[in-house]
């Protein structure tokens, strides 16, 4: 959770250094906030990477590439990375329900 957390708050940051700098027509808001909330993003996403590749096991490890690609999708953003984000955040979801699908009872019944 705290990892995550990080990762958030840095994209909190950016959005309102955006909101800012565009809304207001600020131009030192881009400049003073869009450096920090980008170091902040990157490094909760390098954080969450590594905690869920280390503290996960079995296919759930795999999950790791999702904010990986994510951090590679941002700093290729201008180079297509956002394809890269979508396409990990598309197969991070069809794993989700396939596994959710795999955990219910057969229809019919109760609990799903």
């Amino acid at each position: 959770m705290g990892v995550a957390a990080v990762a958030a708050t840095g994209a909190g940051i950016g959005a309102v250094g955006n909101l800012i700098e565009d809304g207001l027509q600020m131009d030192w808001a881009g400049d003073w906030l869009y450096l920090p909330s980008t170091a902040l993003l990157m490094l909760g996403l390098l954080a969450l990477t590594a905690a869920v590749g280390v503290c996960c096991r079995g296919a759930t490890r795999l999950l790791a590439g999702v904010p990986a690609a994510t951090l590679v999708g941002i700093v290729l953003l201008e180079e297509g990375g956002g394809v890269l984000v979508l396409a990990a955040w598309l197969s991070a979801a069809a794993s989700a329900l396939r596994a959710e699908s795999a955990s219910c009872p057969p229809s019919g019944t109760l609990g799903c």
